[in-house]
């Protein structure tokens, strides 16, 4: 059987951030490890709810989404930035992530700000981000994708 290499922090983080949306979740603590992911989140109602997934599982739901509009940009209505705020926010600290190497990291916040804490082969590292700043920074981001297609 051959070893599963876990997906780029941007993409995992983006698919839980996609769950996240659908279940209205307001606040979060996410832990990358070697194999799984684990998230735990509260959502509107105050009840709290763990999922784990293993990274493969991740990477079919990636690919499911992909290969299929979700419910809500089926009915047209996927255009609110508060509707995939999560997947947004998750992305762009993921991305971040990535430049960073990181190989395991630990975030949580709500939709206001996020902490994250990683370990990468520099060793490890910690930073605070405000929702406004991360939101800038993937409206930057987006410009310059379009800018270079």
């Amino acid at each position: 059987m051959q070893d599963f290499l876990p997906l780029p922090n941007s993409i995992a983080l983006r698919t839980l951030g996609r769950l996240l949306d659908m279940d209205g979740a307001k606040s979060i603590e996410i832990e990358e490890a070697a194999t799984e992911v684990s998230l735990t989140w509260w959502s509107g109602s105050g009840a709290m709810k763990k999922a784990r997934y293993p990274w493969i599982e991740l990477d079919r739901l990636q690919r499911a989404y992909i290969l299929g509009p979700s419910r809500r940009e089926a009915r047209g209505d996927e255009t609110s930035d508060e509707i995939r705020a999560w997947s947004e926010l998750l992305r762009t600290l993921g991305q971040d992530l990535d430049e960073q190497k990181a190989d395991s990291a630990s975030i949580t916040g709500d939709l206001s700000g996020l902490t994250a804490i990683w370990r990468s082969p520099n060793g490890f590292g910690s930073r605070q981000y405000t929702a406004t700043e991360l939101w800038a920074e993937s409206h930057r981001r987006a410009t310059l994708r379009s800018a270079t297609a």
